[in-house]
């Protein structure tokens, strides 16, 4: 096998591994990213407030704002940054205005979602 043979293999297979260790970092920082905090209702009755996004073990103020009536309560993110708040003897009013849940970390900061408010009848 003469030198330019062996040059060229080796070549070759240097540009594989460099190839595959690329595109192993890219998949890695890809899957690694960190995912925008998000905040949002999971049950009407009791009205359950979820969050994930939040830093690990992060202390959050969570509140809900239904009209004039206003609820808060604390919880602290788990490991993956997610937490869950009931607010026991409360149900959802999705007539009210306005129809705010909101969690405040105190590393990630505010984080809010609005409602839709759907069709009700006057009163």
């Amino acid at each position: 096998m003469s030198f330019r043979q062996t040059y060229r293999q080796a070549l070759i297979a240097t540009t594989a591994q460099l190839a595959a260790t690329a595109v192993a970092i890219s998949l890695a920082l890809v899957a690694g990213a960190a995912q925008p905090p998000v905040v949002r209702v999971a049950a009407d009755t009791p009205v359950t407030v979820v969050g994930s996004g939040f830093r690990e073990h992060e202390p959050v103020r969570v509140t809900i704002v239904m009209g004039t009536r206003r609820f808060a309560d604390a919880a602290v993110a788990s490991a993956a940054g997610e937490f869950s708040v009931r607010f026991a003897g409360t149900r959802l009013d999705r007539c009210a205005t306005p129809l705010v849940v909101s969690a405040r970390g105190e590393q990630t900061g505010p984080v809010t979602a609005t409602l839709p408010q759907r069709e009700c009848a006057a009163p």
